[in-house]
């Protein structure tokens, strides 16, 4: 179902990726390889969206790149936030720079800059990330994003509820009371949720004779957590 040239990039990706990833341990070389890499990997996603049909096969691409991103997105946040939201002496001074490698890690920093127009702070950036319903790797976004593509799939009554259930509980979270423990608690159940919709997903249209009953239980107890 690819298109031929995009069949021909993803070749060529893991070929590059092949030939390099030895390249790639020392970190002298490592910034570079990753680079291209994710140049490659853009390149493709720019290539699907303007060659390929916009048909189902679409919309589980679209699906999987949005899950992956908000999968990456609460991982980035909850390492960074190890070491980032706390109070201790040595680090004060630095966190807002720090919270600049998080935007920038996330290719988010200038766009932050342009839409919340203030200078770099735990609370905002983690607003942004999580709440920002225009930047792609937003949680936020990548959420809307398999929702409507999900909404185009037949039989799509369990994946959508699992996404709904994460929603309610994003929007019922307040990023400026989210320090330290308690941070790092909701991105585990985000992380968690996130997976409920995998499963549900998977469960719906790859693999129906199959269910994780103790995740889809540990999810409905986080969205009644929530509200």
């Amino acid at each position: 179902m690819l298109p031929g040239h995009a069949w021909e990039q993803l070749n060529e990706l893991k070929l590059y990726a092949d030939a390099h990833i030895t390249d790639a341990l020392p970190r002298r070389g490592r910034f570079e390889i990753l680079t291209e890499i994710i140049h490659r990997c853009q390149q493709l996603t720019g290539l699907l969206a303007g060659t390929m049909t916009h048909d189902h096969g679409y919309d589980f691409i679209r699906i999987g790149r949005n899950l992956e991103r908000a999968d990456m997105s609460t991982r980035i946040i909850d390492t960074a936030s190890a070491r980032l939201m706390g109070e201790h002496e040595e680090i004060l001074p630095y966190r807002n720079v720090l919270w600049v490698g998080v935007l920038k890690s996330l290719s988010a920093y200038q766009m932050y800059r342009l839409n919340v127009r203030r200078n770099v702070n735990p609370e905002d950036v983690l607003h942004f990330l999580l709440d920002s319903k225009i930047f792609p790797r937003a949680l936020a976004h990548t959420l809307n994003e398999i929702d409507t593509s999900i909404g185009l799939l037949p039989r799509n009554r369990e994946p959508l509820a699992a996404i709904a259930g994460v929603k309610h509980a994003l929007a019922k979270a307040d990023p400026a009371t989210l320090r330290n423990d308690k941070l790092h608690a909701f991105i585990d159940d985000l992380q968690l949720m996130l997976d409920g919709i995998h499963n549900a997903i998977n469960h719906t249209w790859f693999d129906p004779g199959s269910c994780d009953d103790r995740l889809q239980y540990h999810c409905s107890q986080v969205v009644r957590a929530y509200g």
